[in-house]
C-alpha cells in the first residue's frame, strides 16, 4: 500500500470579504468581489479535508480554522478489511477459550469441594 503524500494548506492573501455577507449556494458561499465559490472547511476533520483537496481539480477557495493551516494533513490510515475480520475472529476465539477455561476451573474447584466433603463424611461415619 502506497503511503499518502501529506498536504499543507496556506493562505498567503486571505480574503477580506465578510463571510456572513456572501450569498449561500448549497454548502458553499459565493464571493461577488472575486467571483469564486468559497468552501467552508471549518467543519471538516483532517481526513475529509485531505480527500477534498486531493479530489479537487483546482485549488479551491475556502474558509479554514487556524489549526488547519500551516501543518501537514494526512488521511487516517485505514487497515485493510482483512485485518478487521482477523481481529474480530481472534477476539471471538479468545472470548470462547477464556469462558471455557473459567468454566473448567470452576468445575475443577467444585469437584475438589465435593471430594473434600465426601471424604469428611466418610471419616465421620464409624466403621460397622
Amino acid at each position: 500500500m502506497r503511503k499518502a503524500t501529506p498536504i499543507k494548506i496556506s493562505v498567503p492573501s486571505p480574503c477580506t470579504q465578510n463571510w456572513a455577507g456572501m450569498p449561500q449556494v448549497n454548502n458553499t458561499r459565493f464571493c461577488d468581489k472575486c467571483k469564486h465559490v468559497i468552501h467552508d472547511f471549518t467543519q471538516m476533520n483532517d481526513d475529509e479535508l485531505f480527500r477534498f483537496m486531493k479530489q479537487s481539480p483546482v485549488i479551491p477557495c475556502g474558509r479554514f480554522h487556524k489549526e488547519q493551516l500551516g501543518r501537514e494533513i494526512l488521511p487516517k490510515h485505514k487497515k485493510p478489511a482483512i485485518f478487521n475480520k482477523i481481529n474480530k475472529i481472534a477476539a471471538t476465539l479468545i472470548t470462547i477459550f477464556s469462558l471455557k477455561a473459567s468454566s473448567v476451573l470452576s468445575l475443577s474447584k467444585n469437584t475438589e469441594q465435593l471430594l473434600h466433603m465426601h471424604q469428611h463424611k466418610k471419616e465421620k461415619i464409624p466403621p460397622a
